[in-house]
């Protein structure tokens, strides 16, 4: 491994982490990947359930002040869950994560998180901050730079000792 502290991230510094295999650390594509797929599937359950269930519109919803999109944004906690909450339970994955084979485990011996606090300390945090006006604009773009430093965790791995690897 270099000592260069310039040497820009995926060159040799990473050649300890490489990416292959079960319990190495998933790649930084697969994460960010995982995330797009996440993204994709709880935008669909969220606006659906505002559309279907309450008629509001993209439109609608831009002109609400900021305390009734904050309540109706709490909708996106029981949408997660229904989305996401047994595969967290069962084997430490989301969608993306379980399509792209890769899962959240305990930072020091590898075993799947418990769900209660997988939840409360990986998720909750960063739910709660981003509800926080200017606050959670910039927690929104921190947190997926940390993916950037060699361990390849993001603030909400921190909190939660997680780590993400292969399946």
């Amino acid at each position: 491994m270099s000592n260069n502290p310039y040497e820009a991230p995926g060159t040799a510094a990473d050649a300890a982490l490489a990416s292959t295999g079960p319990g190495q650390l998933a790649s930084r594509g697969k994460r960010l990947l995982g995330s797009i797929i996440d993204g994709i599937a709880a935008f669909a359950v969220v606006w659906g359930t505002l559309y279907l269930g309450f008629g509001i519109t993209f439109q609608d919803f831009a002109k609400f002040d900021l305390v009734k999109q904050t309540l109706l944004g709490l909708i996106a906690i029981p949408g997660f869950l229904l989305l996401h909450g047994y595969l967290l339970y069962q084997y430490g994955q989301t969608l993306g994560k379980r399509i792209l084979g890769i899962r959240i485990v305990h930072i020091n011996d590898g075993t799947k998180l418990p769900f209660g606090p997988l939840i409360l300390k990986r998720y909750a945090p960063v739910w709660f901050v981003s509800a926080i006006p200017w606050i959670g604009n910039w927690l929104a773009i921190i947190d997926p730079l940390f993916i950037f430093r060699n361990d390849r965790r993001c603030v909400h791995d921190l909190i939660a000792n997680s780590r993400v690897v292969n399946c």
